[in-house]
């Protein structure tokens, strides 16, 4: 069995040049580039907005504001609530000031609740504490 091998022709060279006006001429023939589809496209960095402390607030407003006028529950869930709420709400307006914080209308909600709650906890804790005294007979 002999096969045999004919030498086949290699392929004709392909010559490639640039005539600096966004066109390749390739072999004779234009061959056009776009510069657009062989950039990458441009890189956009976004930093996260940052609004925990002001939803902090909002919520720890919320909670004071509600249970604040509870006689003992004022006194003990109320006025941390508040007092910390209150804290996150302020340190959050640096927030807002440097433009790294959205929630500008949920921060001074949430400041105006806390103070509220503080203001509900410490009015129960004073009528508790006259309503006992007053259970007592000393004033």
């Amino acid at each position: 069995m002999s096969t045999s091998h004919a030498p086949q022709a290699l392929p004709s060279p392909t010559y490639h040049t640039h005539d600096g006006m966004g066109h390749d001429h390739q072999g004779g023939e234009t061959v056009h580039v776009h510069a657009a589809a062989t950039m990458p496209p441009p890189v956009t960095v976004v930093q996260a907005e940052r609004n925990g402390l002001g939803t902090a607030s909002f919520v720890l407003g919320l909670i004071a504001a509600l249970v604040g006028l509870g006689p003992v529950i004022g006194a003990i869930i109320a006025l941390p609530c508040g007092f910390v709420g209150r804290a996150r709400g302020l340190a959050n307006i640096g927030r807002l000031r440097k433009g790294k914080a959205t929630n500008k209308w949920m921060t001074v909600t949430g400041i105006t609740l806390c103070v509220l709650g503080v203001t509900f906890g410490i009015i129960a804790s004073v009528m508790f504490n006259h309503a006992v005294h007053g259970l007592n007979g000393t004033q």
